[in-house]
This record gives structure tokens, C-alpha cells and sequence, in this order.
């Protein structure tokens, strides 16, 4: 029920309610002024240090001035309920008007133009908003924005409900912001994720629950603009891709630093319309829905995105309550990887030597000879070592042997790994696990592949040749110091993209896995869902469980670690074929390109998407990833330019 008073203020009507407040229109007698009352949950009240926090952020917010901020004029507790009184905003909220279509370009750059002073001054003074969203975004009675609710993000996300979480709304949530990991860059990125929508009317990503559009902000690149609204310049393009960037340091360093740039652009740049729209010129986003995944915390898995399931969303997604609602994500001793030898100043790798003839008897010529198997075409010599003609297993690999395989599952299969493990298990659609449809004889020839995922000090080898590029990266989502610190040498190498993880293959004397060949060595040919067998058992790898801060982690499994573990820490794991780490751990670059209907297409033997498209196949599950994407079909996609602390690779040789 309605209250009739809220301390002073003499309640009128409801304006609004969302998932952590509800709003009233009030008088307030003293002045007669009309004003708005932002009633928090009472449980908050619940966390002793919650009082402090409250009065604490309440004062930053008041030294807020700026004329596009919304001023809040007083906050105090009313029946174990903390409320904040701010002027009223008779315009309702810009959610409210992008309901009625997208904006003019012209009115959006008037827009940011008036909120970029806002919110760099807010930068200045430590104050990140942490949950910029259209419906934080107020209009008055002339249609003028003003910035809303500064702080009640940072209140919230510290509660004895919350405390290994963060808050905010996952649609608007930047990579790091998933990471718990805040700065003003993070609040730029949501300005170009509602920068995106005011234009298009669509986010630049798709996905409906919280798994999905975090692996989407980890992983996938965002839908271009100008394909979805065709009178927008394509100067914008840089500006969107340039605010989303998945790093903070590529982002704009200030909000009016973005401002200027879609200042410039809107009298110089010409329509889509007024160009050449020639493929050469205009190129599209990959026809496939975008994938989410990371988190899974590299994130950033992060298939087709599948709603919920971290995966691929097969249609655009459009305003509800729920993306608009500010949530709070939930946030023995292994064996030493083999380092790599090399042989003498050229870095070749030693494989090894035993008789001839007994390669020769087993493989023939399928190995570096007559029968080789075709390379990739972006291979350059200069950076890859010429590989030797095998003789024996290569060091730290095994042997996949020559066969065939049933690829790919049911989807029906994966409907029911993702009702019987789900943490909203009524969510699950089996249109989420279509792209590992059908199931297909797939035929590969023999190859030998790493044993272990790529670890930091393997890596850390061909940058110290000089052939590899460092990682973007030196931490991981929960350590400060991981990529050439000694402690995690066996740890697998994180923050390098799609291109990296080539180089370095091809510096081994090898390449990536492609995805027939990843899914062989990662179930065998019996078709088990699992690396392990057919039953889902959170001790044998590395996923998001009770160590994982977010929203969707199993709570019934420990599998020790809240961020990445040494390679090869769950033998219990292995695949048939003796392969460590293919649940869990990271998600792993393969060689294909994606297309989410490849299945539908590629051929039997020796299989791999080389048609290009805008993003790369990724395998494997990883340490913030769901528990069903643990599964050996479960397929995710990554822009290749990617690189985030939930994704790395092994090789292969051939």
C-alpha cells in the first residue's frame, strides 16, 4: 500500500518502481516545492556500515552542481527504508521517449553535448555513476537531460546481500565492470551502448539475461549502426566501436572528448545514402545473431549467443523491464606444463627422433609431406617455424588419431544439460543450442595436439624471442600481478587475441585446432557430452562455482579457484584422449571463422570455415562460464581482435 507520508514529504502518486527503489511524486510542506522520493529496499539498513556508506555517497552527491545533473535536496530514513528527495522531473525518463522511435542524430549530439560536462565533472570529483541506463537518464518540461541516481549503484553493490557482487545493469555493464572493476571509462562505455539504441533503436548487442550479455560484452563485436539505421553517417562507426572498446585505455580518456567527436560529424559527415554502399566500402556485421558467453570473467563468453546462456541470441532483444532493471552480478598440485626447447637461434622445436619407420609405418606421408594438410592462409614465414616431419609424439602433446567422428549434438541434449544445471532453469530454449545442430560424420587425419593449455611461461618464451606479441594484459580478474610473476607460470596465458595465439602456434611449429578437431580431441568418437562422460560434475574443471562472483555460479561445486587454474588441475577431467582442460579454465581460440551454419555445410573430411566473416570460433567453457557450456559441442565466437582474462589456446601439429 501506498504511504500517505514519507518523513515530511506528503505523498501524491507512484511514478515508478524498479528492481531497487520506488519512486513517488511528494510535496514538501515546509516550501510547498513538488519533488520526487526515491524510497532504497530496508534490507539495506540490515548491513551495519550501511549507514555511513549511505551518508557518505549522499554528501558526494550533493557537491554535484552541474546544471544536467539532478540535484538531490535530502535523504534520511523513513520505517527502516532509506530514501533520497530529488527534484522532480516532469518529462519522465529518456526511456520513455525511445519507446517512440529512435532520435535524430542532430538531437542525440545536442544531447551528449549537454550531459558530457555533467559527468566529466562527476570523473573529477571520484564520483563514477556505475549504472547509466536511458531510465537514469531524466527529462523536464522542455525536454532538457539531466543525469540521475549518481551513487545508488555504489550503494547498493556494498550491502550484506551483495558482497561479492556488483551492481548495475548488465545491458549497459562494461567488461570490467563484470570484474567489479569500475572507472570512468566504464561509464563512457555505457553512454555508447545508449548512443547505439537513441540511434537504432537496438543495442549493439544481443542478449535478454545477465550470462548472455556478459560473455556479449567480453566477446562479441558490436551490430553496425549505419546497416540498421542506413541515414546515419558512417562516421559514427568509429565513434561506437572506439566508446564499446572491450579495454578502458582504448575507450575516449572523457566523456566530452566522445561529445566533440559527434559534434564533428554531424555537418561534415555525408549518409549512408549519399555513398558508395558497395560491399568493398559498407561491410556488414556477420549475419548471425552475436554471441554472449564469459563471463564466461573473459570473460567474455562469450554458438550463436543464446539468451541466458551465455551464449548466441538469435534476435534483437528490445527495451523490458528486466534490462532496464539495475541488478547485482554475483560477482593437489598440477602437473608442470613442458617448457618449450628450442633448437639453436632460429627457436625451432626439438620433437624429438626415433626411427623412421615407424612413423612411416603408422602415418605415412600425412605429416609435413606429400599428404600435408593445407595451411593457414594468413601463415607468413617470417614469423612461424619450419616444423620438422614428425617422428614421434611431439613433447607436451598427444596423439588424436586418423578417424571419424559423429560432430556436433541434439539440441534437444543440450535443453536438458541447461533445465537440469541452470540457476533459472525455466529460462532454458532449446533454439540457444540449434547452432551444434546437426549431428555429423566428420573424418579427420591423424594430428598431435597440446596436452595442457598454453601456459604464461611457454608464452612468455616466444615474446622473449621476439616473435610474440606480450599479452594486452599483466592481470587476471582477481589478481594484480599474474602474467610474469613466477607464481603463475603454469598458469595459462589470458589477454591475447586470435592473431597472438596463430603467432605463437606458428612459432612452435604448428597452428591452431580447428573446430573439428578440437570437439574429436575434446570427446573421443563414443559422442559423451562431457570431456569426462555424460554427467555434469563441477569438481573436474574450472567454471564459475561457489569461487565465482557472479550471478550464475553453481554454489553446489568448489573447484578451487575464483579466477584461472594451473593447466592440468583436474585429471580427473581429461578427455579420452588424453587432453587436459577442455571444460573449463579459458575459452579457446580455434582456427574457423564463425557461421553460426557452418554444420548445415561443411564438408566430411578435414572440415574448416575459411569463408571469412567478423569473428572466430571459440571452445572449451571457461573459469566465469556457465556449467552447461562445459559441454565438448557447446560453440562460442569472439571478434579476433579480442582479448580479455577468460580467453586463451593451445595448438596443434599436423
Amino acid at each position: 500500500m501506498m504511504p500517505s507520508k514519507i518523513g515530511r514529504y506528503e505523498i501524491k502518486g507512484q511514478l515508478g518502481q524498479g528492481g531497487m527503489a520506488v519512486v513517488y511524486r511528494a510535496i514538501d510542506p515546509n516550501i510547498g516545492r513538488e519533488v520526487a522520493v526515491k524510497v532504497l529496499p530496508r534490507e539495506l539498513l540490515q548491513n551495519p556500515g550501511f549507514r555511513t556508506r549511505f551518508q557518505r555517497e549522499v554528501k558526494a552527491i550533493g557537491r554535484l552542481e552541474n546544471p544536467a545533473i539532478v540535484p538531490v535536496y535530502d535523504a534520511d530514513e523513513y520505517q527502516s527504508q532509506p530514501y533520497l528527495v530529488m527534484k522532480l522531473m516532469s518529462g519522465g525518463s529518456l526511456l520513455d521517449k525511445m519507446r517512440q522511435g529512435t532520435l535524430p542524430l542532430t538531437e542525440v549530439v545536442q544531447m551528449f553535448s549537454r550531459l558530457a560536462p555533467a559527468l566529466e565533472e562527476a570523473h573529477a570529483k571520484g564520483i563514477i555513476h556505475r549504472d547509466l541506463k536511458p531510465a537514469n537518464i531524466m527529462l523536464d518540461q522542455q525536454g532538457l537531460a539531466y543525469l540521475s541516481d549518481f551513487g545508488i549503484a555504489k550503494v547498493m553493490e556494498a550491502d550484506s546481500l551483495t558482497t561479492h557482487g556488483t551492481a548495475g545493469t548488465p545491458a549497459y555493464m562494461s567488461p570490467e565492470h563484470f570484474e567489479g572493476k569500475i572507472c570512468p571509462q566504464s561509464d563512457i562505455y555505457a553512454m555508447g551502448i545508449i548512443l547505439f539504441q537513441l540511434l537504432t533503436g537496438e543495442f549493439p548487442f544481443r542478449a535478454n539475461t545477465a550470462p548472455a550479455w556478459m560473455k556479449a560484452h567480453f566477446m562479441d563485436t558490436p551490430l553496425v549502426a549505419c546497416s540498421i539505421n542506413p541515414n546515419l553517417p558512417t562516421a559514427i562507426e568509429p565513434i561506437i566501436s572506439r566508446a564499446l572498446a572491450k579495454q578502458p585505455a582504448e575507450r575516449y580518456s572523457t566523456m566530452g572528448e566522445m561529445a566533440r567527436a559527434l559534434q564533428e560529424i554531424v555537418s561534415i559527415a555525408p549518409p549512408i545514402s549519399q555513398i558508395d554502399t558497395s560491399p568493398a566500402l559498407v561491410k556488414k556485421k556477420v549475419d548471425t545473431p552475436a554471441k554472449t558467453s564469459l563471463p564466461s570473467p573473459a570473460l567474455v563468453k562469450e554458438k550463436v549467443d543464446p539468451p541466458a546462456k551465455t551464449s548466441l541470441a538469435k534476435v534483437a532483444v528490445p527495451l523490458t523491464k528486466s534490462e532496464e532493471r539495475t541488478v547485482v552480478v554475483h560477482a593437489p598440485s598440477p602437473p608442470v606444463p613442458p617448457k618449450i626447447r628450442t633448437k639453436s637461434k632460429n627457436h625451432k622445436i626439438l620433437w624429438g627422433v626415433v626411427p623412421i619407420a615407424i612413423a612411416a609405418i603408422v602415418f605415412g606421408w600425412l605429416f609435413f609431406g606429400k599428404g600435408e594438410k593445407k595451411k593457414d592462409v594468413n601463415a607468413t614465414a617470417t614469423t612461424a617455424v619450419q616444423a620438422e616431419p614428425l617422428t614421434q609424439v611431439p613433447d607436451g602433446m598427444v596423439l588424436i588419431p586418423a578417424g571419424s567422428f559423429s560432430m556436433g549434438s541434439d539440441p534437444n541434449v543440450g535443453l536438458a544439460e541447461c533445465k537440469k544445471l541452470f540457476y533459472k532453469p525455466d529460462d532454458c530454449k532449446r533454439e540457444w543450442f540449434e547452432v551444434e545442430a546437426p549431428i555429423h560424420t566428420v573424418t579427420l587425419d591423424a594430428f598431435y595436439m597440446d596436452k595442457y593449455e598454453v601456459t604464461n611461461a611457454q608464452y612468455a618464451e616466444c615474446v622473449k624471442a621476439g616473435q610474440c606479441k606480450p599479452p594486452t594484459d599483466t592481470k587476471s580478474a582477481t589478481r594484480q600481478s599474474y602474467y610474469g610473476n613466477a607464481e603463475y607460470d603454469t598458469y595459462p596465458i589470458i589477454y591475447v587475441d586470435w592473431t597472438q595465439a596463430k603467432t605463437y602456434c606458428e612459432w612452435r611449429g604448428g597452428r591452431l585446432p580447428t573446430e573439428a578437431q578440437w570437439e574429436k580431441a575434446a570427446r573421443g568418437t563414443d559422442g559423451r557430452i562431457y570431456p569426462w562422460g555424460n554427467d555434469f560434475d563441477g569438481r573436474k574443471g574450472n567454471f564459475c562455482d561457489k569461487n565465482c562472483f557472479l550471478d550464475w555460479a553453481n554454489k553446489n561445486y568448489d573447484d578451487g579457484y575464483a579466477d584461472t587454474a594451473p593447466v592440468g588441475s583436474y585429471p580427473s577431467g581429461v578427455s579420452p584422449n588424453g587432453v587436459y582442460d577442455m571444460a573449463g579454465n579459458v575459452w579457446e581460440w580455434v582456427s574457423d571463422y564463425d557461421d553460426v551454419g557452418y554444420y548445415n555445410k561443411s564438408p566430411q573430411n578435414n572440415p574448416e570455415n575459411n569463408s571469412p566473416s567478423n569473428a572466430r570460433v571459440l571452445r572449451g567453457g571457461s573459469w566465469n562460464g556457465i556449467d552447461f557450456d562445459s559441454r565438448s559441442v557447446a560453440r562460442d565466437r569472439s571478434a579476433p581482435t579480442n582479448s580479455v582474462s577468460s580467453l586463451g589456446f593451445r595448438c596443434v601439429r599436423s
